[in-house]
């Protein structure tokens, strides 16, 4: 089976976003002026939906996570951090892009992230939540 791809699509509008469009990184785009942005240490955006209706497409052997992001200064960390069942953090995963285009992070494997189930099932996948955390920031941008 060929890889497929989904991305979030819906985030924790009040709660946990960043403080800049944080409707920009579930909208889909990739366009340079679309994008969500932060200048606070710790900021985190929930992302709390995707594009995976749940259909059986067969047996699952991987889940990745990447991002697309710039900063205006060296350092400055995006962390990707599933959030499994709802509530289940996994692990983080740092992406530092040092880049004031928008580049993508390289693919980072979950599926035996701590509190990953043990079987993914594409129940799974379509619940998969995402914390999308702002390290040592300057203004950091996500897509």
């Amino acid at each position: 089976m060929a890889a497929v791809t989904y991305y979030f699509d819906a985030y924790d509008v009040g709660g946990e976003e960043w403080e800049t469009t944080p409707e920009n990184m579930v909208d889909g785009s990739i366009a340079l002026a679309d994008y969500a942005s932060t200048g606070t240490n710790g900021d985190i955006e929930l992302l709390t939906g995707n594009t995976c209706y749940g259909t059986d497409l067969g047996t699952i052997t991987k889940i990745e996570l990447r991002v697309t992001s710039s900063s205006n200064k060296n350092a400055e960390v995006v962390i990707l951090r599933p959030v499994f069942g709802g509530s289940l953090d996994g692990d983080n995963h740092n992406f530092e892009p040092n880049s004031y285009d928008p580049i993508w992070s390289s693919y980072f494997d979950i599926t035996s992230d701590t509190n990953a189930p043990g079987t993914w099932t594409w129940s799974d996948v379509q619940n998969l939540d995402c914390d999308v955390e702002s390290s040592n920031v300057g203004t950091l941008n996500a897509w």
